[in-house]
């Protein structure tokens, strides 16, 4: 969707002028409880003059994330830096050696947001897209550590994870440039299993890759970020260089006196602790959604250096990960910066050898596709499908408006979505339920898995489109979709494939113009399903006597498509007077 984004799907601005020097150096959007009533009178910002000169910052506002212009005649010299509060009173209780510069109004989002700071022209001076998940600094949410700059001079995006880190101290350090520790780990959560079938344990695998021994003692492994001292590393646990350590719920679940890891989608987090059980600030970890019986989720880092937690083909306990499993359905082509923005969609593939069904009607919404970043929901109750190699368009054109405009043969598939592609880049996935819970009132909730994800960008290594005649197209269709190099700049008509069992005969129904009764000469012929001009089916016969009612449809266009004994599908076009 057009916004910045949050997680995983950032977007920046930091435009380099003469104000560039001026900088949000420290973060404080979730403080540790204290003695306040409540904990977030102890947020604050700091902001720096990181430059060698004077900086007039009058009439510097923030058009983002809170409310506070700089007054007249504000002034910071070089290397100076002043601290915005949310409570003054309340701050100086927990700071009391603190100078307060002002009091903003609003507060920070403790699940991130957006931060900009203007000057008086209201051209952007910084601005910062953060979150509260990982790849984020996750001990800045509400474990009393606050977002400092690994290099306040750094080129990177300062909506970037890799801009930022936590603060040495608890409580972080106002007013005072953070010393950003020399020790650094490389140490992370490589691979998990949260479904295992009966008799099998959870399990997870810690990866070194680093060139030395580190110790792990008293470090904290747990399934919630928020809670992060559940499972604490006995003495003398070490792992060797470019070594793996592996526990399972024998572990950390110890007669179920700790946890395990839910199937329907959870948490697994690393803490770094010392002696005295102390956060030290290190984390790493992942959030994950529903995974299937024995399939084990692996970490993978793209050619960008971004992480990402994904079904592996195998597992690998102990082991180099495996290749992850992509599809059975995936994102073909992606159109995010149209001459028109009505124009954008995307293609969607199935790569299996088998039919797909997006949604049934065995079980309202027991089987709906959904697609992330559009909020898109293939329609239910209906039998919408896509067999091998057939591919299906979404838009956020009307259906029948994008089908004339780009010429697209009536045999595909077109749905329309609301919202639009973010031009800035994000991440669309495609999600399948495979898992529900049915509740107390007989409503249900669905716990949904990933079979296909890309995130998408605007910049090298991806391909550029921003010319608004070029849509991404998709080279290795069993790649990962979030690698760039699975992916070109296209400027060919869209022509969607079709699936190879499919052929035209024109004689295996008649009329091809009826009125109320379709008649099915090919005696082969088993079931059929009807699809209207937008590729949803409005018709599904099943034990056909071949004679078709139609008369409760509309006139218009359809395609008739019909499945053999041999399972094979045949397809025709009909008018419905």
């Amino acid at each position: 969707m057009k916004k910045l984004l949050l997680t995983l799907f950032i977007s920046f601005l930091f435009i380099r002028n003469t104000q560039a020097q001026i900088i949000i150096s420290e973060i404080m959007y979730n403080p540790a409880p204290g003695t306040a009533l409540d904990e977030q009178n102890y947020e604050f910002l700091e902001i720096a003059n990181i430059g060698s000169t004077s900086i007039n910052i009058s009439g510097y506002t923030f058009t983002q994330g809170i409310v506070f212009t700089f007054p007249a005649n504000t002034t910071l010299t070089s290397n100076q830096r002043i601290l915005l509060v949310r409570d003054a009173v309340t701050f100086l209780q927990r700071y009391p050696s603190a100078t307060v510069f002002g009091t903003y109004t609003g507060g920070l989002s403790n699940s991130g947001e957006t931060i900009t700071l203007a000057d008086g022209a209201l051209n952007t001076v910084f601005e910062v897209t953060f979150d509260d998940a990982s790849p984020w600094p996750v001990l800045a949410d509400g474990e009393g550590f606050s977002l400092v700059p690994i290099n306040e001079a750094s080129t990177t995006s300062p909506s970037s994870a890799d801009y930022w880190t936590t603060s040495t101290a608890i409580n972080g350090s106002p007013g005072v440039k953070e010393t950003i520790p020399t020790e650094t780990y490389e140490v992370y959560i490589n691979e998990l299993l949260s479904s295992p079938s009966v008799g099998n344990l959870d399990k997870v695998e810690l990866y070194n890759n680093s060139n030395d021994t580190v110790n792990i003692s008293n470090w904290y492994l747990t399934d919630d970020r928020k809670n992060p001292k559940q499972y604490k590393f006995p003495n003398n646990s070490k792992i060797a260089p470019k070594g793996y350590y592996v526990l399972d719920e024998n572990k950390f679940n110890f007669l179920d006196a700790g946890f395990s890891f839910s199937s329907k989608g959870d948490e697994v987090y690393l803490f770094a602790a010392n002696a005295n059980s102390q956060l030290t600030g290190y984390s790493h970890g992942f959030s994950f959604m529903a995974q299937l019986e024995d399939v084990s989720f692996g970490r993978l880092v793209n050619s960008e250096g971004k992480e990402y937690f994904v079904r592996q083909s195998a597992q690998t306990f102990g082991a180099i990960n495996a290749t992850p499993v992509v599809g059975p359905v995936v994102i073909e082509k992606i159109m995010y910066n149209p001459d028109l923005q009505t124009d954008e969609f995307l293609v969607l593939t199935n790569i299996s050898n088998e039919r797909v069904e997006l949604a049934t009607t065995e079980l309202v919404d027991s089987n709906v596709y959904r697609i992330s970043g559009i909020t898109f929901k293939f329609p239910e109750p209906s039998n919408t499908f896509l067999e091998s190699g057939q591919s299906l368009i979404l838009t956020s054109l009307a259906a029948n408006e994008f089908r004339t405009k780009y010429k697209i043969d009536i045999t595909i598939q077109i749905f329309t979505f609301t919202g639009a592609l973010n031009n800035s880049g994000e991440n669309i996935s495609i999600e399948t339920p495979i898992y529900r819970d049915t509740l107390l009132d007989n409503s249900f909730d669905n716990h949904y898995m990933i079979i296909d994800e890309v995130e998408y960008g605007i910049a090298s290594p991806w391909p550029l489109v921003a010319a608004n005649t070029k849509y991404l197209q998709r080279t290795n269709l069993n790649g990962f979709g979030s690698e760039a190099q699975n992916w070109v700049a296209s400027n060919a008509a869209i022509v969607t494939s079709t699936p190879t069992s499919v052929s035209e005969i024109n004689s295996f129904a008649y009329p091809t113009t009826v009125q109320n009764t379709l008649y099915i000469d090919n005696k082969d012929i088993v079931s059929i399903s009807i699809l209207n001009t937008t590729g949803q089916v409005v018709g599904d016969y099943q034990n056909i006597d071949h004679i078709v009612n139609l008369q409760s449809l509309e006139s218009g266009f359809y395609i008739i498509k019909g499945i053999t004994s041999k399972n094979e599908v045949v397809s025709m076009k009909i008018v419905k007077k």
